[in-house]
């Protein structure tokens, strides 16, 4: 009788925890790109993964999506942009997103040539953002990604990609409330 009670107490305490994953909110990342100077630059995007906020650095990481996928970074501008991240999240506060990359390509007047990963993003790519999840509620994030700083040639004549991300809050809800009355009235 006394498990059944400590069991049932446990799971009581449990639902109330609010890092438990039955609290969530929408979480969702874009891309943009400032404009560069290339015809195209497909971007492979192999893994995503945020880190809470109450967490050690070794440990606390969510991977939030591991759909491999590539963007030509190119065609994100003047309002367009593309999805990469759109899941549910664990309420709470986080304090880091990091980007694993693969093997990329630009091409440059006709010609395809290969963005190599240095090895000091072989693991990924760590930006420092803060933000909060809150139950219920959907939180974006936008990836500006600058390409002429991002892609730079190395001392052998190869491209490699130094991320340079700047990331702005997205608003993604909103309302409008008002009525609409005569010019009479003041």
């Amino acid at each position: 009788m006394r498990i059944a009670i400590a069991i049932l107490s446990f799971l009581a305490l449990r639902c109330q925890d609010p890092a438990n994953a039955s609290f969530t909110g929408e979480f969702r990342i874009k891309l943009v790109d400032t404009p560069g100077s290339f015809d195209q630059l497909n971007m492979v995007v192999r893994r995503v993964s945020v880190h809470r906020a109450s967490a050690s650095k070794n440990f606390g990481w969510t991977v939030i999506n591991e759909d491999v996928a590539s963007y030509d970074v190119m065609q994100l501008r003047n309002g367009a942009s593309a999805t990469i991240v759109s899941a549910s999240l664990p309420s709470g506060a986080y304090d880091s997103i990091l980007l694993l990359f693969g093997i990329s390509n630009v091409v440059e007047e006709g010609f395809e040539r290969t963005v190599e990963i240095p090895a000091a993003f072989q693991n990924g790519v760590e930006l420092d953002v803060d933000f909060a999840v809150e139950e219920g509620s959907v939180l974006g994030l936008t990836f500006d990604m600058n390409v002429n700083q991002s892609i730079r040639l190395n001392r052998e004549g190869r491209y490699e990609l130094w991320p340079v991300i700047r990331v702005q809050r997205t608003d993604l809800a909103g309302t409008i409330a008002g009525a609409v009355v005569p010019d009479s009235i003041q």
